[in-house]
């Protein structure tokens, strides 16, 4: 980590003159596919500059840490699935469409999202709060990938671990006065802000330590389509990592598969549904790239394909563990087993939860 830490200056070049413009990106999708619409975008604080700057063959979307897989035995799932129409009580936090700005930092706010997604879904609607994705990015200092500058990229995996170890506080979007640590204006901007355990909300009612959100479980799921259905359908939306490609930036409505353009990176989003299209299955996804891009900050991808690497690396958290009856966890394949870690993470001991039961039974402990 070290070694890509300091090599990442060199990886990382300037914009090149290969890039389209909006124009032409719009002019070549037309030209290509009836199944998607492309438009200019109008919202000026959108991170596309920062984008093209990424060194597109720099792959961070598929991770080799140890944590636990999540199976489901049940895979019979309905055609279509908004996760606002199971949890109607939760539809106004699922629906939230967050705004990164100027700064590359989808690693922590998707996180973000779809741990507040989880926490309603978990109670029923009696707990309905937005985490903040500033506490991640000023705080999980592992997370960053790039000389301490968390709006040049970092690292969603690892921000899922900063939330199951420390926590986050809760926080809205930029000038919204929601939570301990709403959304920097200095983020916004695509500049750095720095860790503060302290809620920067003055009239906030709470205290920092206490406002702290924690999940019980964080995990992968496995890059099957009906695996991936069947953990929204159960629990609520997840969080993807997918390869990002110029045409998206002009994406309007309509369900998209790339066409046009170079790749430029990765980013985090939130798939929340599935359905079918025009004869096209597709994922529903939420961006963070604010309510004016794409069908209101909605998108929809090519369902079961893999396409951009959507369905590659999925992973979410619970405020519990797994149902022992409809579920199993195995260990993460692509995990080296040669490693120094010295014994399981915390995540890991879900596992054995069963057997932790058995054993409280067995003792009296438990009825």
């Amino acid at each position: 980590m070290k070694l890509l830490l300091l090599l990442l200056p060199h990886l990382l070049p300037t914009p090149t003159d290969t890039s389209l413009s909006e124009d032409e990106l719009i002019a070549c999708v037309s030209s290509k596919t009836t199944n998607w619409t492309a438009e200019i975008t109008s919202d000026p604080n959108l991170p596309f500059d920062k984008l093209k700057s990424l060194n597109p063959e720099l792959d961070f979307s598929f991770t080799k840490d140890k944590i636990s897989v999540l199976f489901h035995r049940n895979l019979t799932v309905p055609k279509s699935f908004d996760a606002r129409d199971k949890w109607p009580e939760c539809t106004n936090v699922i629906s939230r469409i967050r705004h990164q700005g100027k700064c590359l930092s989808s690693w922590a706010v998707a996180p973000a999202s779809v741990f507040s997604d989880r926490i309603c879904t978990g109670t029923k609607g009696s707990t309905k709060v937005h985490i903040s994705a500033n506490d991640i990015m000023s705080c999980c200092e592992e997370c960053i990938l790039y000389n301490d500058r968390p709006c040049e990229g970092g690292l969603a995996y690892l921000a899922w671990s900063y939330l199951y170890k420390y926590g986050a506080v809760t926080g809205g979007e930029l000038d919204s006065k929601e939570g301990c640590q709403p959304y920097s204006d200095a983020f916004f901007r695509g500049e750095e802000t720095p860790c503060s355990e302290f809620c920067e909300n003055l009239i906030y009612g709470s205290t920092f330590s206490r406002d702290k959100y924690f999940p019980g479980f964080v995990y992968l799921v496995p890059a099957e389509e009906k695996q991936i259905q069947m953990e929204i359908f159960d629990d609520g939306p997840v969080m993807a990592v997918m390869v990002v490609y110029e045409d998206i930036m002009t994406y309007r409505r309509g369900v998209y598969e790339h066409v046009c353009g170079e790749k430029m990176g990765y980013m985090a989003v939130k798939i929340l549904g599935w359905g079918v299209e025009n004869e096209i299955k597709y994922w529903l996804l939420a961006n963070s790239w604010g309510p004016e891009w794409g069908d209101s900050g909605f998108f929809k991808i090519v369902r079961g394909e893999n396409h951009c690497n959507i369905e590659k690396e999925i992973r979410a958290g619970r405020i519990i563990g797994i149902n022992a009856r409809q579920e199993f966890v195995r260990s993460n394949p692509a995990f080296d087993a040669d490693t120094t870690s010295g014994g399981k993470k915390l995540w890991d001991r879900v596992s054995l939860l069963p057997f932790y039961l058995v054993c409280l039974k067995f003792y009296g402990l438990i009825v």
